[in-house]
């Protein structure tokens, strides 16, 4: 729907993850793009750079209670980010 629209409208080859943020932003990892987008009402707010090797295959994104983003991906990858506090 949409959000396929506005991936492609950004030039992102695949859209391997699609979560929506405790903020209620759309985040959308792309494996072959290299990147996670932040999206809010359909425009871009931020991109992220995924550092990738042939090893390293993403292939979803979530959000857990406290608002951290998790990258799951292939082999038996886990990655936790924080949201920066003001402290």
């Amino acid at each position: 729907g949409t959000t396929q629209t506005e991936a492609i409208n950004m030039r992102i080859v695949d859209v391997a993850g699609l979560s929506v943020g405790p903020d209620g932003d759309r985040w959308i990892l792309s494996e072959a793009s290299s990147c996670i987008l932040r999206m809010r009402h359909g425009h871009e707010i931020l991109r992220v750079a995924i550092a990738t090797d042939h090893s390293l295959q993403p292939e979803g994104l979530a959000f857990d209670d406290h608002g951290n983003l998790i990258v799951v991906g292939e082999p038996n990858l886990l990655c936790m980010y924080q949201p920066k506090t003001s402290q």
